[in-house]
This record gives structure tokens, sequence and C-alpha cells, in this order.
């Protein structure tokens, strides 16, 4: 509820002490996934924001992507290249799916 996505190393669980403190823009996560090779993160927050977080970069290397409604769910393709989403309105409803960008590009973007 304070507006971040904390991620701590089970190997040293210390609450007051997260491996990493992610923020968020608009509200509280709703829901994370890590994927499958624990590569990326990507969490949501309730509407219109998902957030996808390269771990390997020690976690600063960011992509918010801006979607229109209000995120159910999410998860990774069991090869780390997609990534579904669930989205429920009360207009609409769809599953979006987003793909990986195998091609490195200056702006760093990874979905």
């Amino acid at each position: 509820q304070d507006g971040t996505c904390r991620v701590w190393d089970v190997r040293n669980l210390k609450p007051d002490q997260p491996l990493r403190s992610l923020g968020t823009v608009l509200g509280a996560v709703r829901t994370c996934h890590f994927s499958g090779d624990g590569r990326y993160l990507a969490f949501a927050e309730p509407a219109d924001l998902v957030h996808v977080v390269d771990t390997a970069s020690d976690f600063t290397c960011e992509q918010v992507v801006d979607i229109f409604g209000n995120v159910a769910g999410l998860g990774f393709s069991p090869d780390s290249s997609r990534l579904f989403l669930s989205i429920s309105d009360s207009l609409f409803g769809c599953l979006m799916q987003l793909n990986r960008d195998v091609i490195p590009n200056p702006d760093n973007l990874l979905f």
C-alpha cells in the first residue's frame, strides 16, 4: 500500500532491509512476477502501468509500459520472451501479449 515493490534475498530475510525497493507512479502494487529464468521482474499498478525491471542490471534498468485498463494479473512465457497481461475493465477485458526486444536498443527498452 506504500507504493513500492520490495525485493528480499531469502538468504537474508531482515524485514527492514530489502534487497531493493522499487517505486510506483500512481498506486500500490497489485501483482508481481519473476520470469522463469529470474532475469526480469514485472509488477503492475492497479490501473494503466506495468513495470518491467531487468534484475541483471542490479534492478536499475526499468521500462514502464503504459496500457489502458485495470491489470488483473500478469505472467511470463516459459522462455521469458513474452509477458502476458490480463486486463479487466467495466467496458472491455482482454489478454495482452508483449514481446521482448531481442535486438539491443539505445533506449534500453526491455519489452
